[in-house]
């Protein structure tokens, strides 16, 4: 996990929890209540569009655990995970893999040389074009408090203030073992 210590690490995690707080009023007694207006706006429409031209997209976005709009994506035998933050302007792409358990890989940020680079590559430069920003494994990792549970602010992932208030250990954080 990334530690705090890198100044320009360190200006981009402030640049994230700036707008969670204008999303949230507070990381320490958050107001959940922008995703139900956000699940029923869908304001990404256009992009999940021009993403179904590329590969098949499958919505699997869950209100109860999620903070972000989170489609599956299959072309041929590769799949994918896209998350895009319902907190702000934020991405991750995460290659499923294959097997059990399934494990996901985070890319977006330096897409893998492999065979399936060319669609991921593809897929990252709509969801850069439709003017998200792609959060690396090392910022998702970063350490800050927040009150996922509605009882105290503790300390856990970045990823858990942008996209997901399922305590840290889930699947999606799985992406430890990328190596």
């Amino acid at each position: 996990m990334a530690r705090p210590g890198d100044s320009s690490q360190e200006a981009r995690i402030e640049g994230y929890l700036d707008r969670a707080r204008l999303t949230y009023g507070t990381l320490d007694d958050p107001d959940f209540g922008f995703t139900a207006g956000a699940f029923d706006e869908r304001p990404h429409r256009d992009l999940v569009a021009k993403l179904a031209e590329l590969v098949e997209v499958e919505d699997m976005t869950d209100l109860n655990d999620n903070v972000c709009f989170d489609y599956g994506l299959v072309r041929r035998r590769a799949e994918w995970k896209l998350k895009l933050s319902m907190v702000g302007p934020y991405a991750m792409l995460l290659r499923v893999t294959r097997g059990w358990p399934r494990r996901f890989r985070i890319l977006g940020v330096e897409v893998i040389e492999e065979p399936a680079a060319g669609t991921e590559q593809a897929i990252a430069e709509l969801v850069r074009e439709a003017g998200f920003t792609m959060v690396s494994a090392e910022d998702a990792e970063y350490p800050v408090r927040f009150n996922a549970s509605g009882t105290e602010p503790v300390e856990g992932p970045l990823y858990r203030v942008l996209f997901s208030t399922v305590p840290e250990g889930v699947e999606d954080l799985s992406w430890h073992c990328r190596h």
